[in-house]
């Protein structure tokens, strides 16, 4: 590796990374503008991976990811920042199936969990990490999209105004939205 990478992973299993689009056509966005949107996530999935001879290295944070994913006025898509990852290499075929891991992001970007996603995976499991649009910092579509992080479920997260009873019916509902994502990403 050329450039500051995150730790090495410690499993014995080299790790793939791919991503997946889903649209639940069963859902409105509640956090869109517009009214007739579909319930859209972008799906990273770390897996133990038989790199071949093409296999590259992943980047960390790929494309618009990188320019848009500020964290705390962190720019996190630094460059050379590379993570273990190979894209879309074959899964290891060493063992007939692999335990799977469900990780829902919170405040960050799903790939900013990138180190940690690597070393479970390394140790031979599979983590589907769901991007939750517009309660992540940003989301990057194949086709160039970025949705950042919604105005309306900032100000719901860290509303000071109102009671704490408000503040713990927004946030349960946040919770309920997301929970209703993880179980559409299962299905």
């Amino acid at each position: 590796m050329n450039g500051t990478s995150l730790p090495s992973p410690t499993g014995k299993h080299r790790v793939g990374r791919m991503l997946i689009q889903l649209i639940d056509e069963n859902r409105l966005e509640a956090y869109s503008a517009e009214k007739e949107d579909k319930r859209e996530l972008v799906v990273w999935i770390w897996y133990p991976a038989a790199p071949i001879s093409d296999s590259k290295p992943a980047i960390y944070l790929p494309d618009k990811w990188s320019e848009a994913d500020f964290v705390y006025g962190v720019k996190l898509g630094t460059t050379g920042f590379e993570c273990h990852s190979l894209e879309i290499a074959p899964v290891d075929s060493s063992q007939p199936t692999y335990p799977v891991i469900i990780f829902s992001q919170a405040g960050f970007s799903v790939l900013s969990y990138s180190a940690i996603i690597e070393e479970i995976s390394s140790h031979g499991y599979i983590v589907v990490g769901i991007n939750h649009t517009y309660d992540a910092p940003v989301t990057v579509f194949s086709n160039g999209r970025v949705i950042p992080v919604s105005p309306k479920f900032m100000e719901g997260v860290n509303s000071r105004a109102g009671s704490i009873e408000e503040s713990f019916r927004f946030r349960a509902s946040a919770a309920d939205y997301k929970t209703v994502d993880i179980e559409f990403v299962v299905d």
